[in-house]
């Protein structure tokens, strides 16, 4: 029996491999011998950090690069650091076999193959999920039984094959935010999968096992935490209904409870706070994003039925209802449409269904499908609130719903298979099975077609990542002691610096950032855009923070050309001394919609100069 095993699960990885390398190329992630790595560079330096025992890229305030982050004399990347310490261990085997074989621990593992390689496991787990069922588990007798509950396959089709995620490799954007969101979606696949396993088989190291991964979900991106909170929940449940004593249930609670402080220590370090993921403090050229994550948010107000109605419309219709309320949108492929919505409709409504039922009997007895169902509306109840009214909306933001819409999609097509095999037999098993697969097809061949963008993140060879790592950063010039209007560009610092400022006009957009050094206070000499005259109170609009803190406004004082206004320094120690990120809101919330602000930045001062000069207004 041992060996009918062996052979069944040699079977179970071939199968997976080859699915895995096929989408990986078919899909353009690898494109030629050797083109295999990432044209982005952030999750590899990473892994870099890591390996030598550090959170952050980098210390060189001159090598900040767009959406990173600037804080606590340290460059962050703001897309977690699940992507780059799973690379970590194919990094560090590549390097010790280059140093035994050459002497020379000059090697780079290729970044696409090791997704190929998460990709495989998950792959792997969802079809040990596939077979969970079987009690004899050997070669000739799985093959039997997937022929004879033909359905089961469609599994391969909805989990591994789900074509958002198809749409999302294929779509021609898989730079660094589309890699991160595609190891998301393999997160929460493979947690359904582990799940799956467990509720047919259960066993307490499984149970830790999957516990310990669910609370380490959030690392590879905040929002897959969701998916690791509910899987923990509904193991929970299923211990205690089968009677397991408290002891166990606890201990897996306690390791998912372990990964969630370690994610909250990482966040403190890395951004001075436990629940920053450092979406807050990024440098970008956005200014109304960068308000609305700062500042103020219009769309966090949004009336509740509008919404609703905006969310619901980018999940599920092409022809979407956008709301007038200001809101940052980049919608460059849909994600879902109505074929995805009414089966969903259907598990809630045979969930409810089917807790009425026990309620009434009181007992629980959860199999397959009632989990599929929990797990599937425990992740997307929460996700459908986060994003309800969440200032940013992007195309790859609703993948987040496709784990949990995955999920669902199976439970439909078993809940059919139940209504349908005892009245029609075995045959509708072939016409779910031929069902999905057209489905599937329409899905993948048509509507990702819809969505195919422009090639911006193709793989390099290895050459080619060597030349962009041995590139030096752009040098910049020395920090001044303060900021003034008519002085060369202020982008002289880092790259960023004085992103919503012209500082030959002094015209502002919604929002500046600024890198100060030891900040004292913080005052800004503003006056009205040429031809407009401001009445004092219209200045109190104006804010300022040192990175996460909040800067009191002291005093206004009035010149001839417009206002003085001093902002008290930051309280905490982090924030007070080394080079800062200033950042500088110019509008309200209802003024987003306008390009320019209403104000001119003159100067900025946080310590007192050693020499003064002439405003050249």
């Amino acid at each position: 029996m041992l060996g009918k095993n062996v052979w069944l699960y040699c079977y179970v990885i071939y199968i997976s491999l080859v699915l895995a390398a096929s989408l990986v190329v078919i899909s353009g992630l690898i494109t030629g011998w050797g083109e295999a790595y990432s044209s982005h560079l952030a999750l590899r330096y990473q892994s870099e950090g890591l390996m030598e025992g550090r959170l952050a890229l980098a210390d060189s305030v001159g090598a900040v690069e767009h959406d990173q982050v600037w804080d606590n004399g340290n460059i962050q990347q703001v897309w977690g650091l699940g992507s780059g310490a799973w690379r970590v261990p194919f990094e560090a085997g590549t390097r010790l076999v280059s140093f035994v074989i050459s002497g020379s621990g000059e090697a780079y593992f290729p970044d696409r193959i090791a997704f190929g390689v998460a990709l495989t496991l998950v792959v792997f787990l969802a079809v040990v999920a596939l077979m969970g069922s079987i009690r004899q588990k050997n070669l000739l007798c799985w093959i039997e039984c997937l022929a004879r509950e033909r359905e089961r396959t469609a599994a391969l089709f909805i989990l591994v094959l789900f074509p958002p995620f198809i749409t999302l490799l294929c779509q021609g954007r898989f730079s660094v935010y589309s890699e991160v969101q595609a190891y998301s979606y393999l997160t929460g696949i493979g947690l359904l999968s582990g799940t799956l396993v467990f509720v047919r088989s259960p066993r307490l190291w499984m149970f830790l096992v999957i516990a310990t991964f669910a609370g380490l979900t959030a690392f590879v991106r905040p929002t897959a935490g969701i998916y690791g909170l509910v899987t923990i929940m509904v193991l929970v449940i299923k211990t205690s209904e089968l009677g397991w004593s408290w002891w166990k249930a606890g201990a897996g609670i306690i390791l998912f409870i372990g990964g969630g402080l370690l994610l909250y220590v990482t966040n403190w370090i890395r951004f001075g706070a436990g629940f920053e993921f450092g979406h807050n403090l990024n440098l970008n050229n956005l200014y109304t994003m960068r308000f609305a994550g700062r500042f103020e948010a219009p769309y966090s107000s949004e009336p509740l039925l509008s919404a609703a109605r905006e969310l619901g419309s980018l999940l599920f219709f092409e022809d979407a209802y956008r709301s007038e309320t200001f809101r940052w949108r980049q919608i460059y492929f849909p994600s879902y449409n109505v074929s995805y919505l009414i089966p969903l409709v259907v598990v809630v409504l045979w969930f409810v269904t089917r807790c009425r039922l026990m309620f009434r009997r009181r007992t629980v007895r959860s199999g397959e499908i009632e989990i599929l169902a929990l797990w599937c509306i425990g992740c997307t109840v929460p996700l459908f609130l986060f994003y309800l009214r969440f200032p940013f909306m992007n195309s790859r933001y609703l993948l987040d719903f496709a784990p949990g819409f995955a999920g669902g999609m199976l439970a439909f097509v078993y809940i059919l298979r139940d209504l349908g095999v005892p009245r029609f037999g075995s045959w509708f098993r072939t016409v779910l099975l031929t069902g999905v697969v057209l489905w599937w097809g329409y899905q993948v061949i048509f509507v990702s077609e819809i969505g195919r963008g422009t090639v911006s993140g193709p793989p390099i060879t290895r050459e080619q990542m060597l030349v962009r790592m041995d590139r030096p950063p752009p040098e910049y010039g020395d920090m001044p002691e303060f900021y003034e209007v008519g002085t060369p560009p202020v982008n002289r610092v880092a790259q960023h610096n004085g992103s919503g400022w012209d500082s030959h006009s002094g015209d502002t957009r919604a929002s500046i950032a600024l890198f100060v050094e030891d900040p004292d206070f913080l005052e800004l000499t503003v006056a009205p855009m040429r031809g407009v005259e401001l009445p004092p109170e219209d200045y109190e609009v104006i804010r300022a923070k040192v990175a996460l803190e909040f800067l009191e406004l002291e005093s206004m004082t009035p010149t001839e050309e417009g206002m003085i206004l001093r902002f008290s320094g930051p309280e905490r120690k982090r924030y007070q001394s080394g080079i800062q990120v200033v950042f500088i809101g110019l509008m309200t919330a209802e003024e987003l919609h306008e390009g320019w602000s209403r104000f001119r930045l003159l100067r900025v001062r946080w310590r007192e100069p050693s020499t003064d000069s002439k405003l050249q207004i």
